[in-house]
C-alpha cells in the first residue's frame, strides 16, 4: 500500500486562514447579539421609568387638587363663623380622607392633615398686631393641608395653603405676649382670658411669635392666665395671672415671662469633708423671686434637691443679679457672709430643664459632754444627755449625745443656743450656752460636766 502524500505547505496555510476567518465572524455575531439585547433593555427601562414618572406626576397632581379643595372647604367653614367665634378659635388640626370625611385609623387611601388658624392682624402695617401698637382691625384665617407624599425634612415639598381676611368691628381687644428668660418668644403656651362680667372664656395657643390677640371681647375687665406644662414664672407659679382693663380705641398689651424650670442639688460638706456629712435645710435666694427653703429641720440627708427654680438668664444682667445665693439653713441670718465677711456664698446659675449641683458648708459643732462634775471628776462620756440646738433663725433641733458627742454635729452658720439636760440618779441637770459659728472649722464647745453643782435644777429643763 502507498502512504498518503502530505498536503503541500501552501495549501495548509490557506485552509488555516479560512478557518480563522470563520471563527472571527462567529465572535462578531455574538457581540452584536449582546449589544442589541442591552439596547433593547435600556429602551424598555427608560420607557417604563417614563410611564412611572408620569403616573406619579398624575397622582401627585390629583392629591394636590384634592388638598386644594379641602383647603377651600376649610376656608368656607371659617368664613361661616362670626367674629366672636373666630376670636376664640385660635388654631385647630384635624385629619380627612380622600372624600373629605373624617379619617379613621387604619383607613385605606391618602390621609390629609388640615391645620386651620384664625388670628388678628393690623391694617396699619398689614402685619400681625404683635408687631404694632395699633388695634386689631382684621382676623386672618388660614388653612394649610399636608399629606404623606409631600415628604419631610429638607426635601419636603410645599403644602397647599389658603387664607382670607375678616373685618373686625370696633371692640375690646387684648394682646398677650409670652417670652422666656432670654426675652425670646415662646411657642405652644396656653393663654386663657376670662371676662369678669360675662364670665366668657377665651383660649389660644401661642404661635412661633409667642403672641396672641383676642378681639371682639364682650368685657372691659378680664383675667389673663398664661401657662406651659412644666414651665414657671419668676414667682415660681405654674399658672401666673394678670388683670387687664380693655379699651375699644387701643390694643391693650400684657406680657408673661415663663421658663422651663431648672433644679438645684445641694450636697453638704464640712471643711473639705463629705463622707458622713449631713444637713437638713437649704435656703435659696434671688433678688427677683421669693426666697425658698427646702428640707425639714431635724431630718438629715447628704443632699437636697430644689425644683423647679426659674433660670434667670436675662441678657446683659450682671452675674449677681441672674444667679442664686444658696446656703445651709432656713433664713438669711444663717448666711455665712453675714457672720464672717471672709467667707463666700455659693453663687449658682440655674439652667432651664437641667440640674445644677452646689456644695454647701455645714460647720461642725464639737462637744465633750461628761456625766461627772469637773475636769478632775469627769465620769463617763455622756451618751444619755438630750441637747437642743436653736439656730439664728429660731429653729430648734433636738438630739442625743453619743460618747459625749452630738449625734448631729453639722449645723448652719450663725448664732446658736445650746441647751443640754439630763437626769442622773434622782437629780436633774441643765447646761446652757450661746455662741456664733463663723468658720469652716466649726466651733468647739468648752467641756460640759453635767453633774456639776451649777447645773443642778429642781424643775424644768431645755
Amino acid at each position: 500500500m502507498r502512504t498518503p502524500t502530505a498536503l503541500p505547505r501552501s495549501l495548509r496555510r490557506a485552509l488555516a486562514a479560512l478557518l480563522d476567518e470563520r471563527a472571527s465572524e462567529s465572535g462578531v455575531s455574538l457581540i452584536e447579539v449582546v449589544i442589541s439585547a442591552l439596547l433593547v433593555a435600556v429602551i424598555v427601562v427608560g420607557t417604563l421609568s417614563g410611564f412611572d414618572t408620569a403616573g406619579r406626576a398624575v397622582g401627585d397632581q390629583r392629591q394636590r387638587n384634592q388638598a386644594t379643595l379641602l383647603a377651600s372647604q376649610d376656608q368656607e367653614r371659617l368664613r361661616g363663623m362670626n367674629v366672636t367665634e373666630l376670636g376664640r378659635y385660635g388654631s385647630n388640626t384635624y385629619a380627612l380622607n380622600e372624600s373629605g370625611g373624617e379619617y379613621k385609623t387604619g383607613e385605606q387611601g391618602t390621609k390629609y392633615t388640615v391645620e386651620s388658624k384664625a388670628r388678628f392682624v393690623s391694617a396699619a402695617k398689614e402685619a400681625f398686631s404683635c408687631e404694632t401698637e395699633s388695634s386689631a382691625d382684621y382676623i386672618q384665617t388660614s388653612s394649610q393641608v399636608t399629606w404623606p407624599a409631600l415628604g419631610s425634612g429638607a426635601s419636603k415639598r410645599e403644602a397647599v395653603s389658603q387664607s382670607s381676611i375678616v373685618p373686625v368691628p370696633s371692640s375690646n381687644s387684648l394682646l398677650v405676649n409670652v417670652v422666656n428668660q432670654l426675652n425670646e418668644p415662646i411657642e405652644g403656651a396656653t393663654v386663657k382670658v376670662t371676662g369678669k362680667t360675662s364670665g366668657g372664656k377665651y383660649e389660644q395657643l401661642t404661635p412661633e411669635s409667642g403672641c396672641v390677640i383676642f378681639g371682639a371681647l364682650a368685657d372691659t375687665e378680664v383675667t389673663i392666665v398664661a401657662a406651659k406644662s412644666g414651665w414657671i414664672n419668676q414667682e415660681l407659679e405654674t399658672e401666673p395671672s394678670q388683670e387687664a382693663q380693655l379699651s375699644t380705641t387701643s390694643l391693650v398689651k400684657k406680657e408673661f415671662a415663663l421658663a422651663s424650670g431648672g433644679s438645684l442639688k445641694a450636697e453638704f460638706e464640712s471643711n473639705g469633708v463629705t463622707s458622713g456629712v449631713q444637713g437638713d435645710t437649704v435656703y435659696i435666694a434671688h433678688t427677683s423671686t421669693p426666697e425658698k427653703v427646702v428640707g425639714t429641720a431635724g431630718t438629715y440627708v447628704s443632699s437636697l434637691t430644689a425644683s423647679p427654680l426659674y433660670p434667670f438668664q436675662t441678657p446683659g444682667t450682671p452675674p449677681g443679679e441672674s444667679r442664686y445665693t444658696v446656703f445651709a439653713g432656713e433664713c438669711s441670718s444663717s448666711d455665712p457672709v453675714k457672720v464672717n465677711t471672709a467667707l463666700k456664698d455659693p453663687i449658682v446659675q440655674i439652667n432651664p430643664g437641667s440640674v445644677t449641683t452646689a456644695k454647701l458648708e455645714v460647720p461642725q459643732i464639737k462637744t465633750e459632754v461628761w456625766e461627772g462634775s469637773s475636769s478632775t471628776a469627769k465620769g463617763a462620756a455622756d451618751s444619755k444627755a438630750e441637747v437642743k440646738l436653736t439656730d439664728a433663725c429660731g429653729t430648734s433641733r433636738v438630739m442625743k449625745t453619743s460618747s459625749g458627742l452630738l449625734e448631729r454635729p453639722y449645723q448652719p452658720y450663725g448664732k446658736t443656743k445650746l441647751c443640754a439636760s439630763q437626769t442622773i440618779g434622782s437629780s436633774k441637770y441643765k447646761y446652757s450656752t450661746e455662741f456664733t459659728v463663723t468658720a469652716k472649722t466649726g466651733y468647739t464647745v468648752p467641756a460640759i460636766y453635767m453633774s456639776a453643782s451649777a447645773n443642778k435644777i429642781t424643775s424644768g429643763g431645755c
